[in-house]
């Protein structure tokens, strides 16, 4: 079993405060990934407990202007410019950091160990990712990162029905991405072997197999032998999907064969289909068929 990522663990500590709660939503993808929501609608919260140190990078976005605020890293005060909404900031969490609040606050915290940097660089041909090239704790415009960050909300919101391969898929793409654009990393070339059939298969077997999404993007790497971010693009280039998505498309097409069935039950097919609930199994086959199970297993009967 993966273990839990410190910082989701901890962070819920960083903001408590028994006199001025603090609402904290978070989302572990084991111990390289995780994401928390953290949302203060309060002026004056204070200072803030020290976030626990581990080898990795915090990238927070800021969902609300927050312009009030002191910042320390190891025990040295920053400049710490006003926060603005749909900004980021970086954090590097091998150092201690505490925080002043004052302003009401609203923030995604997304948090990539070292370690998974270091295995993508090696894996995909970078140079590993060194030192943040920016300022710690300051506000600053970024084009891709909010849409991680509204990528990853709906597990914040409903932990329940949050697909592993997808927040994977969401951990893998933002380092990526963070590694091209901030890490001091040039790319080294490297040829891409192409990836046999079989393999692909492999895979679909094993997604079939774990219909729950429980599978994890490094099980299926590792049962075609290739790296999580070769695997990853050889698997879209096969299916012109992402492991995620065809996951998804097979659940709802399973579904469908059940709720042909005339005496089929709704929540039996959703939970039978690897969903949550039948909530979360309507609100995805509505999305990926444009009209709801019911509605749509009536039509078929007509």
């Amino acid at each position: 079993m993966e273990g839990r990522n410190k910082h989701s663990e901890s962070i819920g500590d960083t903001f408590h405060d028994p006199s001025n709660p603090t609402i904290v939503r978070s989302y572990s993808g084991g111990p390289d990934f995780s994401a928390s929501r953290i949302t203060q609608t309060q002026p004056n919260f204070g200072l803030t407990k020290s976030i626990v140190t581990e080898p990795g990078i915090l990238v927070c976005w800021q969902l609300v202007n927050a312009p009030k605020s002191l910042l320390w890293i190891e025990g040295k005060e920053f400049v710490n410019p006003p926060h603005r909404a749909n900004q980021i900031e970086f954090y590097d969490l091998s150092l201690s950091c505490q925080a002043y609040l004052e302003s009401p606050f609203e923030t995604v915290h997304m948090c990539l160990s070292r370690a998974m940097l270091d295995d993508l660089a090696d894996e995909d041909g970078h140079a590993r990712f060194g030192e943040i090239t920016v300022p710690h704790g300051h506000s600053m415009a970024d084009s891709l990162v909010p849409i991680f960050g509204r990528a990853i909300l709906p597990a914040l919101n409903r932990p329940n029905e949050a697909n592993k391969l997808f927040s994977d898929y969401v951990a893998l793409n933002l380092a990526a991405y963070l590694m091209r654009t901030y890490g001091q990393s040039q790319r080294r070339e490297r040829s891409v072997a192409r990836v046999p059939s079989s393999q692909i298969s492999q895979a679909m077997e094993l997604m079939e197999a774990n219909l729950t999404g429980t599978v994890s993007l490094a099980e299926l790497a590792a049962t075609c032998k290739l790296s999580k971010s070769h695997f990853s693009r050889a698997f879209t280039q096969a299916t012109g999907l992402p492991p995620h998505r065809w996951l998804l498309n097979r659940r709802v097409e399973l579904s469908k064969v059940m709720l042909k069935e005339p005496d089929s039950d709704l929540a039996a097919v959703a939970l039978n289909c690897g969903f949550a609930d039948q909530s979360h199994f309507s609100r995805v086959f509505k999305a990926c068929v444009g009209v709801s199970p019911g509605r749509w297993r009536t039509e078929v009967y007509r």
